[in-house]
């Protein structure tokens, strides 16, 4: 009997900190940040405006930070006929985190006239398992909503919330920063003094992209062209890639143009334009003067295509 009682005011007392947890959780929620399942910034905000804009969209933008501060969608808009651009590009993407970004989260809610496929000018050696984005893309997608307890428990919706604590205000901040227009340019590079300006050097490693990064460019392809959708592969601009030989930087051009002949998607080689180094804030990302111009450049690129 002893034992009995023992038991009963162990989980009794159990049960009441439980309660008076959910209770303080309730009451402090609203000025927690809210938890998110993205596995970055950029994804947490771009899935979330693209979830909310209401015009039909005309240009989507894919690729990396490259591409992400080099269009400014509201100008490229301005200056190309049809429905809004957006900048849907982020640091650390490629195209496996892509080609499951644009099926699970843009494809859900737009159906682009076309899509611009930025391609880093170093190439993306990531395998399904190891690349920074799409395993974290996959399980924010494949993400229950209906969970009905973890939608009626504070305290399952905010596990976790002591040990991310300062992570979460720190991606509150920035989603609630002016860094990105409403349409997804990374806007964070304009007007860096001269002074501030860097150089920009990763290791380019070997000169072709993985197997399962050109596989994912097959499949989006094919998706695309299933859609009715104009796919167009564009080399990011850029002065890196810094110290690499001329014949490695050749080869890895020269097969994204192999590869695009193939898939019968047309290749912008931006890289290849020789853009001022005055557009340059760090090697890879262009300040103002350089959106601007680049922008432009590609708006003609735009039009171009849709006019033949």
């Amino acid at each position: 009997m002893r034992a009995t009682r023992a038991r009963f005011w162990i989980v009794a007392g159990v049960l009441g900190a439980l309660l008076m947890g959910e209770v303080a959780l309730r009451v402090l929620e609203p000025s927690i940040p809210a938890p998110s399942p993205w596995p970055s910034i950029e994804t947490q905000v771009k899935s979330a405006q693209l979830a909310t804009l209401s015009q039909d969209l005309e240009v989507l933008l894919l690729g990396s930070s490259v591409t992400e501060a080099a269009v400014d969608p509201e100008l490229l808009t301005k200056l190309t006929s049809g429905g809004v651009s957006y900048n849907s590009a982020m640091p650390f993407s490629t195209p496996l985190s892509n080609e499951l970004w644009l099926d699970k989260v843009v494809l859900e809610h737009f159906s682009p006239s076309i899509v611009v496929f930025g391609i880093p000018v170093w190439p993306p050696h990531s395998t399904t398992e190891t690349d920074v984005l799409r395993p974290g893309i996959e399980e924010a997608t494949s993400l229950s909503t209906t969970s009905v307890i973890r939608g009626f428990l504070a305290l399952t919706r905010n596990k976790g919330v002591l040990a991310d604590w300062d992570e979460r205000w720190v991606g509150f901040g920035l989603r609630s920063s002016d860094l990105w227009t409403d349409l997804g340019h990374l806007s964070g590079f304009y007007d860096v003094p001269p002074e501030l300006r860097m150089g920009h050097s990763l290791a380019f490693g070997q000169p072709s992209m993985s197997d399962d990064n050109i596989e994912a460019l097959q499949r989006t392809a094919g998706t695309l062209e299933q859609a009715g959708i104009q796919m167009v592969m564009m080399i990011e601009p850029g002065h890196f890639p810094g110290d690499v030989s001329d014949l490695d930087l050749s080869i890895y051009l020269e097969s994204i143009r192999d590869l695009g002949r193939d898939l019968k998607v047309p290749v912008w080689d931006t890289y290849s334009v020789g853009w001022n180094p005055e557009y340059f804030v760090d090697g890879a990302h262009f300040n103002r003067e350089g959106t601007v111009s680049f922008t432009s450049y590609l708006a003609d690129l735009i039009n171009e295509m849709v006019e033949r």
